[in-house]
């Protein structure tokens, strides 16, 4: 059962929880995050518009380029908001660096939530062309802020393994801080062990590198070992998931079963992986059948015990 210490804390544009702060008096009510996500997540609303008294309703605004960099203008009248965004981030980000979260969802196209492809234009009248495209004032904040920190357009939780991504690295997040209360190098190569197929299946190499650093700690684990063993864990879990390097994890598993199962079932097994590597079926189906195998089996210990094969709440599949 998740207790509320597990639970991830996200940050979100408040739009997207059926608040009506949008410019226009309207919202962006997305119904995984409110009726789905919220359930084993706390969620954190933050409108950097309205903090920065924008009000709502209010003018459209839009990033407009300029010798000094990227400006927020409102198209209607020109009014530079520029000066007054930047110093209302400030104040966000202080208040932030004590929330203790673990991912952001921001809103997509949004000059100041999107985290890419977004507008930028030459002037800020209406009939202005889109000269560029990219981070939204506030996206921008938050990279620069919170480097490790797990972020998201909620379009992106449509897609599978973006979403999957996501998830990975909140949770992820979360179990790891858990560590704080006590920290132990013991717990600490304990939770990297269980942690080490998930890595892989995002990127083998980096996976290795995080496994040479935690045998490389001895002694007393401090808390800037810790933090830095959380930072490069995100590090490792920011390269982005792909069917192969999953098809790979999966085989990696098989290997630990195979010779403890029947031709028919072995074949059925690697059926079932290379239908997920092609895209016929979801990551569950070939993920479910190896989990029955290995607790049937009474494979090793550790994989038994690997997060990767409930790397978060079933329902958000």
């Amino acid at each position: 059962m998740q207790t509320a210490k597990m639970r991830p804390r996200v940050g979100i544009s408040s739009c997207l929880m059926g608040e009506a702060v949008r410019f226009n008096g309207g919202h962006q009510k997305d119904n995984f995050v409110v009726d789905v996500l919220a359930k084993h997540v706390e969620l954190v609303p933050i409108c950097p518009e309205v903090e920065a008294g924008m009000g709502v309703p209010r003018p459209a605004i839009r990033m407009v380029r300029q010798e000094s960099g990227i400006g927020l203008f409102e198209s209607a009248t020109g009014t530079d908001h520029s000066e007054t965004m930047n110093t209302t981030l400030t104040s966000i980000s202080s208040r932030l660096k004590g929330c203790d979260l673990d991912g952001f969802l921001l809103k997509r196209a949004s000059p100041t939530c999107g985290i890419s492809g977004v507008k930028i234009y030459a002037h800020s009248d209406k009939k202005s062309q889109v000269v560029a495209r990219g981070r939204g004032f506030f996206a921008d904040r938050l990279t620069t802020d919170f480097e490790t920190l797990a972020l998201s357009e909620e379009g992106w939780l449509k897609d599978a393994m973006l979403r999957q991504q996501f998830l990975h690295r909140i949770f992820t997040s979360r179990r790891l801080k858990v560590l704080r209360d006590a920290p132990s190098l013991h717990d600490l190569q304990r939770e990297y062990a269980a942690h080490k197929l998930l890595y892989m299946a995002h990127h083998p190499g980096a996976q290795r590198d995080l496994g040479r650093q935690v045998a490389a700690l001895s002694g007393s684990l401090t808390r800037s070992d810790l933090e830095g063993h959380m930072a490069q864990a995100q590090t490792v879990l920011g390269h982005r998931l792909t069917r192969g390097r999953q098809v790979n994890v999966l085989h990696h598993i098989l290997g630990y079963v195979s010779k403890k199962l029947s031709s028919v079932c072995r074949k059925h097994t690697i059926e079932s992986i290379e239908a997920y590597g092609t895209g016929q079926t979801s990551l569950l189906v070939p993920l479910a059948l190896l989990k029955h195998q290995v607790l049937d089996k009474g494979a090793h210990p550790w994989l038994s015990q690997q997060v990767y094969f409930e790397p978060y709440p079933s329902s958000l599949w």
